[in-house]
């Protein structure tokens, strides 16, 4: 029995480091942890959200970021969240298109 607890307790442990540095997980809980700010959308996922563009001031919290639907910007907050969001698939449609830049994301801001 002691045997295959031990088992176990390296799979779990194989799981998390694994888990880790095959997704977002690593960065975004450091960013979490560290980052004044730094949240994670609600739409997305600590192991999915990928943060495109890091504020280059004094404060550790994103500017762009996307998942495997969306991408995200906090360079224009809602009225309802902290940021906004836009679908890659009306992405796709808008005609210059530039996920870093909330300009192009074809919102009346």
């Amino acid at each position: 029995m002691k045997q295959i607890r031990k088992y176990l307790m390296l799979l779990l442990i194989a799981s998390i480091f694994v888990a880790g540095f095959t997704t977002e997980l690593y960065p975004n809980l450091f960013g979490v942890w560290t980052g004044n700010g730094f949240i994670i959308p609600q739409q997305s996922s600590i192991f999915t959200f990928k943060v495109n563009k890091m504020n280059e001031g004094s404060g550790d919290y994103w500017l762009y970021g996307e998942d495997s639907g969306f991408y995200y910007t906090t360079m224009q907050a809602s009225s309802t969240a902290p940021y906004i969001f836009i679908s890659k698939e009306r992405a796709g449609k808008l005609k210059g298109f530039n996920k870093t830049n909330y300009g192009t994301w074809g919102f009346d801001l």
